[in-house]
């Protein structure tokens, strides 16, 4: 019997024995208490009403975290105290100072004398401390008002949009630390080892020991799967050492109403990333201190950028935790946070939890990373990262988002600096609302000095790397215009202040509601000498963003600042500005105020053929990295990072519409008849590279750049693994270049080389893959790029012959040239060509010209206000160039009309390379058999039976240059492989060796590793072979990581053309390459048979092994026979206990039987 008042240095209960704790009051002092049986302090049919206390003290010789109640893997710990319901709650009205009252949003059943804590309503909680705790005096009859012992000394909002919450601290059950400990920050805790833990009802006070591996208030500790068995619910905690709710190594555990306040570190706290299936639901968090900051709590002295790298063992877990889906991340609100440093967010979603080189040690690193979610049960399905129903108010940046695939649905921001940033690859906001002021925000900014401010505060901006995203029903509100200097708030902000990032076609918003935003600040674009402000652009697909109502290109654009070299000009009644018009294509552009001075952008109709692309422009040794942009400074008041000019086709002078290129690579622009000029100011490269990042499929690029005449070029197009490199073949004219559907042609006119660059756009695409949203698109993009590489020969160089800039000699990538940009801007290209020739469905809103011919007003002319007129939008309407284009979509507004689901791709034969089709059609590859070449490929869908449903056609494929089908039959080959059909999989390599000679050589073969089904080729290798034996290798072969679902491989050999007798020896397959862990069996099987031709053996032996990777070390080896029938023949294999981190292959070896071997289905499995 444990008496009230009792000291104990430890208390044990033994396995199969329970401690059982009676409802009675009790105070209970002791160090240590360890469970291996049962401890009951109530049930969970029987929660405990009594007021228990449970104090942890210090004992001589005994290490601080040791004060604690451990539960050890054999033990079950039953923890039940009084309900109070619920345990937080909201103001349902402001409370101001003064007042000793509050008024909540549902009724409670607290008590008189219990801890109330009323957290801040102001931004920079740490900084200015206006949480509050008060005791209850009493609760009114029907719960929705307490009156407390003492009046509020601060206003606490709890306005319309957001409200300050009331939480409850006190419980019966108490389990504190001792006063004696508190200056080592130290106390005790609570930490669960077994698969049942039930706590709830209990207060943890003073608890938790700071830096202190595992000791933490309440902590559940490597339990493993919990499910439907242990839970913590309503309890609290208050001031703690160091976290507040911890979960490591255990899975499918409710932690649900939890309180914490006051508290150090992170509060709820999944401690590997790899736990699982835990539900943490409708807790509070309040009052939480970062850890390593100085005396100013709100410097950005130890901010997440300055952490180290927390490293530990993941103890076998067979995952890999960034690419697991969050289960559900829905309802969260957050406050008071994101501050300690210029872009802080309350919800960041990064860092990186990945394993380290060892392969066995899991690391997390606190930086921007890669999310890659994937489906729980099949890893080769991509999954989107949810965030649902979240809401930050007073948050700094409220939400920050990095990491692929990620999705925020149904998101609120009020009063914070920025609404949201969109930062990762691809992310997606949508229905959401975005507050910049609400009735809160004056009463801060007027009032309380230093906290939320006046300026800088923007609603939502993009990234200018390479991350995409889409925003879609979007609310913008309470956004006022601010004058002067620094005290601009904006609706949209662009990130334009570097040249090392140049973005493409990043963004795509729609359905965007701007209210009560002035309209001076929907955007904030200030013009700055940079590639990321030059480029900047977004696509607002319904017009929305604009007020235009269609379509519409928003890119910089500035009257009176082209940004080249030199001080800005300043336009007066003598002087004339060069404008940056660069982004301008038609009449149909506006930059109408605000737009043109106040936005500084403009505004463009956008059609599906006349987008935004990316080009990266390379010249070797002359364009700089990221890394070398940042060692050059300005000279002379020129940038040093500017190389030249892009400019339009056909505009000169004032008209120009021109922008400065830089040594960092990327040129954005729009695809189409506008044309890019790429004029470098030192002369024409020698050698470049046009590397296509982006390109939307079916649409091109008309590129030319300045030569000296009697040049001669080399071009030849590098292309993905999936397909050949191609050289381009020289034109007689433009018209050349622009006729070739696959832009296989060049065209030099003595002045100017011409190139048509497209996307080859071959399946599976190899980049990142077009992303959509309830209408909203972004396209795709590479992220290895195929290029347009060109080689010139120059003939001869005018003076001076070595060009120089800032003191460096280019003469190595330069032939220098004389004349001015506008002595070679080529003029307009007017002739017809099909400027999209892989169209989609897409709503295409008519030209205002179209409108004025059928007497509709450039106001309604928007496919919204046609939807009466769709009949003549496909017929009467059509005309023209834009009209032919139109018809490819179904005519102008196809969606709104219904005439086709949007964004969906037309089936067709699209344009092939003649690396691929050998400059044959897709009419004359069906015959061949070739369909099961190129189908694959994503070409010649329409005539291989693709589009109709009909399927590839049966017919057959040559075998090789020498031997027809007809050959493999008579010879009784058609079912001969030269290796075993074997599944290839992401991430693993494979090897295969055979030993060779031929009777008369030298000879090459090439070795190819080629998919069972498709033929793809997933790797390739060409190999010489000589009359002596000598061992030839494909080494490291492997599966792409873009290519998903099963796939079933094979090697073989190509002998080419060569007329010799060829031998082979012993081949050998290894792979895939496996982790050993000791305690585990591996087996390998395969089905093998024998040909049995006339005067081949009908039996033979091979033999099956199991052998390391690095040491060759053999750790299972068995011989296997084969007859003609076909037969499973199998080898198990063990790792050796002790044994390090071991990699090891299965490998198959044919020996020297004289023989035509057949292998099929080879699986590896572990036990």
């Amino acid at each position: 019997m444990l008496a009230s008042g009792a000291l104990f240095k430890s208390i044990t209960v033994p396995q199969d024995s329970e401690l059982v704790i009676d409802d009675a009051p009790m105070n209970l002092t002791v160090t240590t208490i360890m469970v291996r049986g049962k401890l009951s302090m109530g049930s969970h049919t029987c929660r405990l009403r009594s007021a228990i206390t449970v104090t942890f003290v210090p004992s001589a010789g005994v290490d601080a975290n040791m004060m604690t109640l451990r539960g050890t893997n054999t033990s079950t710990v039953d923890i039940h105290g009084a309900l109070f319901s619920p345990t937080w709650t909201r103001l349902s009205q402001t409370a101001y100072p003064g007042s000793r009252w509050v008024a909540l949003q549902q009724p409670v059943n607290w008590a008189p004398g219990q801890l109330v804590a009323v957290p801040t309503s102001l931004w920079k909680d740490e900084c200015r401390n206006q949480n509050e705790v008060r005791v209850i005096e009493s609760v009114s009859a029907d719960g929705t008002n307490v009156t407390f012992t003492a009046p509020l000394s601060f206003l606490h909002y709890g306005g319309p949009e957001y409200q300050t919450e009331v939480v409850l601290l006190s419980r019966n059950l108490l389990f504190q630390g001792s006063p004696e400990t508190a200056a080592l920050n130290a106390g005790g805790h609570i930490r669960i080892e077994g698969v049942s833990g039930r706590i709830r009802g209990a207060m943890a006070y003073r608890v938790g020991n700071q830096y202190s591996m595992g000791s933490y208030p309440f902590h559940f500790h490597m339990s493993g799967d919990v499910t439907g068995v242990s839970y913590m619910t309503d309890n609290s905690v208050y001031n703690s050492y160091w976290r507040c709710y911890t979960i490591h190594g255990t899975h499918g555990l409710l932690v649900q109403s939890n309180t914490a306040f006051h508290a150090h570190g992170s509060c709820y706290y999944i401690e590997d990333g790899v736990e699982e299936r835990n539900v943490v639901d409708r807790n509070f968090a309040g009052y939480i201190h970062p850890l390593g900051r100085g005396t100013d709590t709100c410097s950005s002295a130890g901010s997440v950028f300055s952490a180290p790298v927390i490293s530990q063992l993941s103890r076998n877990v067979p995952l890999e935790p960034y690419k697991r889906p969050v289960g559900a991340f829905d309802g969260n609100t957050a406050h008071s946070s994101g501050y300690h440093w210029e872009e802080a967010a309350t919800i960041y979603v990064g860092g990186d939890l990945k394993y380290a080189a060892d392969g066995t040690t899991l690391q997390y690193t606190i930086q921007r990373t890669t999310f890659d979610p994937r489906d729980i049960n099949d890893p080769t399905v991509l999954t989107k990262f949810r965030l649902t129903n979240s809401k930050v108010w007073l948050g700094g940046v409220s939400i920050s988002t990095y990491g692929d695939r990620i999705l925020v649905d149904g998101f609120e921001s009020h009063d914070g600096t920025m609404g949201a940033q969109l930062r990762g690859e691809p992310n997606e906001l949508v229905n959401a609302d975005l507050n910049m002021n609400s009735g809160h925000s004056g009463f801060l900014i007027a009032n309380v000095p230093g906290d939320l401010r006046l300026d800088m505060r923007y609603g939502l901006q993009f990234y200018d790397t390479f991350y995409r995203n889409i925003a879609r029903n979007v609310t913008i509100r309470n956004v006022p215009y601010n004058t002067a200097a620094w005290q601009d708030q904006a609706a949209l902000i662009s990130l334009s202040f570097s040249d090392q990032f140049k973005p493409g076609h990043l963004s795509t918003v729609r359905d965007i509601r701007l209210v009560n935003v002035s309209a001076n600040a929907a955007i904030r674009n200030p013009v700055v000498k940079s590639g990321s402000w030059r480029w900047f652009n977004f696509l607002d697909s319904d017009g929305s963003f604009t007020g235009r109502g269609r379509p519409t290109v928003v890119a910089s654009y500035s009257a009176t600042n082209d940004t080249g070299p030199g001080p800005t000009c300043v336009p007066s009644a003598t002087t004339t500005c060069q404008p940056f018009n660069y982004w301008s294509t038609d009449d149909s552009c506006s930059t109408a105020s605000p737009q043109g001075d106040v936005w500084n952008t403009i505004s463009c109709d956008w059609y599906p053929w006349r987008t935004v692309a990316k080009l990266n422009v390379v010249v070797p040794g002359y364009t700089l990295t990221v890394d070398e942009s940042n060692t050059f400074a300005s000279v002379n008041n020129v940038n040093d990072f500017d190389a030249g000019y892009v400019a339009q086709f056909g505009f000169t002078g004032a008209n120009r519409r021109a922008s400065i290129i830089t040594r960092l690579e990327g040129i954005s622009g729009l695809t189409g008849k506008n044309g890019w000029y790429v004029h470098w100011t030192m002369g024409a490269p020698k050698t470049f590279s046009v590397k296509v990042e982006q390109v939307p499929r079916g649409t091109s690029v008309i590129y030319a750049t300045r030569y000296p005449a009697g040049t001669t070029f080399t071009i030849v197009r590098t292309h993905s693994w999936r397909l050949a490199d191609s050289v381009l073949l020289p034109g007689s004219s433009l018209a050349d270049v622009l006729a070739s559907p696959a832009g296989e042609v060049y065209y030099f006119d003595g002045s100017l080389l011409y190139m048509k660059i497209i996307d080859t756009a071959e399946l599976p695409y190899q980049g990142r893959t077009p992303i959509s949203n309830g209408g909203a698109m972004v396209p795709a993009a590479r992220w290895s790029s195929p290029s347009y590489d060109v080689t010139a020969n120059v003939p001869s160089c005018v003076a001076p012959s070595q060009p120089v800039q800032n003191g460096q000699n280019v003469g190595a990538q330069f032939c220098a040239m004389g004349g001015a940009l506008d002595d070679y801007i080529p003029p307009a290209i007017t002739a017809s060509y099909d400027q999209w020739n892989l169209p989609y469905c897409a709503e295409i809103a008519p030209p205002v010209s179209v409108c004025s011919a059928f007497g509709v007003s450039a106001a309604d002319c928007k496919c919204s206000a046609l939807a009466g007129r769709c009949p003549d939008l496909s017929s009467s309407w059509i005309y023209g160039e834009l009209g032919a284009l139109a018809l490819k979509a179904g005519g102008y507004c196809a969606v709104t009309c219904g005439r086709c689901e949007e964004n969906k791709e037309v089936c067709l034969d699209m344009p092939m390379p003649a690396s691929l089709s050998g400059g044959r059609t897709c009419e004359q590859l069906v015959p061949l058999g070739l369909c099961y070449d190129v189908v694959p490929r994503g070409y010649c869908l329409a005539s291989c039976g693709i589009c109709s449903g009909a399927g590839l056609p049966c017919t057959d494929r040559q075998f090789s240059n020498t031997s027809s089908c007809a050959d493999l039959r008579s010879w009784g080959s058609c079912n001969s492989q030269w290796s075993p059909a074997f599944e290839v999989f992401v991430g693993r390599q494979y090897t295969f060796c055979v030993w060779a000679r031929v009777q008369a050589g030298p000879v090459t073969v090439s070795i190819t590793l080629q998919d069972s089904s498709t033929f793809a080729t997933y790797a390739w290798q060409q190999s010489t072979l000589t009359t002596t034996w000598q061992q030839i290798c494909q080494p490291r072969a492997a599966k792409p990581a873009t290519q998903t679902g099963t796939n079933f491989a094979q090697f073989k050999i190509n002998f080419g053309t060569a007329l010799t007798t060829f031998y082979f020896d012993q081949a050998t397959i290894t792979g895939p390459r496996m982790e050993l862990l000791t305690g585990y069996s591996f087996t390998f099987c395969i089905f093998g048979r024998l040909s049995g031709g006339a005067g081949q053996p009908t039996t033979a032996t091979v033999n099956l092994s199991l052998q390391d990777s690095d040491t060759n070390a053999v750790y299972a080896s068995g011989n296997v026979g084969l007859t003609t029938s076909w037969v499973q023949r199998c080898l198990s294999g063990a790792k050796p206990a002790g044994q390090g981190t071991t990699w090891a292959q299965f490998k198959v070896n044919m020996g020297t039987a004289v023989a035509t071997f057949h292998f099929d289905q080879a699986t590896i499995t572990q036990v």
